[in-house]
């Protein structure tokens, strides 16, 4: 029967070169109160992302958009992020917004392991098209899909959220401010971020950038205290007020 479903979803998703392999995560349950154990995540992932690099259409989005398919990859840092902040960071009911959310595996995960509300947002058609079979995969139904470019404010979904999480998207130097701007203008009072980046060289950049512009900043790694410039680190953003 299982296996009958996972086919059937998996002919849902867009066609891409190589097809998808289903792989499987396991999830810490999150927060105070919680039983301890661990909740498995599903997820289809392209079986050969490499090759959307030579895939016509992506080519096309690229030239006109300068959108590269980082959505295929299941970045490092992501299951970091989510067992971090399922450990009690983010509660049950929070509404929570992630931008970049390629794959889904943050914004389900912490869904599934939290119990948040989530809008998951990209930029890429062929992830947006993928995410709501993710999400059906896992029986998953308190999520949102949206497109989202950080760069173009008229595409922000409507509302404002109590958390907004990103991993893997400040390896660029002109998404610092768009990213900045976009906390400014839809975190709710009181409201965080998380970002969680692998020691990307553009990362003290970012950090001066989010400290100029009012936001505390903490970082935190695997032991604890994290390097501002090299190794893992999932960053806190506050407001000073």
């Amino acid at each position: 029967m299982t296996g009958t479903l996972d086919d059937h979803l998996e002919r849902e998703l867009p066609h891409l070169e190589g097809g998808w392999e289903l792989r499987s995560f396991e999830l810490p349950r999150g927060g105070p109160g919680s039983q301890s154990g661990s909740s498995p995540l599903r997820l289809f992932v392209p079986r050969q992302p490499d090759a959307l690099l030579e895939d016509e259409g992506v080519l096309e989005r690229s030239r006109v958009q300068d959108a590269m398919p980082y959505w295929a990859w299941l970045w490092d840092s992501a299951p970091d992020m989510v067992a971090t902040l399922a450990a009690g960071a983010i509660g049950p009911g929070a509404r929570v917004l992630e931008v970049g959310a390629g794959l889904g595996l943050v914004g389900l995960g912490l869904a599934l392991s939290s119990g948040a509300h989530v809008t998951l947002t990209d930029y890429d058609p062929t992830a947006l098209e993928a995410i709501p079979v993710q999400a059906q995969l896992n029986g998953i139904d308190s999520v949102n899909v949206a497109h989202l470019d950080w760069r173009d404010p008229s595409s922000d979904p409507e509302g404002t959220f109590d958390v907004i999480v990103g991993c893997d998207v400040i390896y660029e130097g002109g998404a610092h401010l768009p990213l900045l701007e976009l906390c400014g203008r839809l975190l709710a009072p009181g409201g965080v971020a998380w970002f969680a980046d692998p020691g990307r060289s553009h990362r003290p950049r970012f950090l001066k950038r989010a400290r100029e512009r009012g936001f505390h900043v903490d970082l935190t790694g695997p032991a604890g205290a994290a390097d501002e410039r090299e190794g893992y680190a999932l960053i806190r953003l506050g407001s000073l007020a």
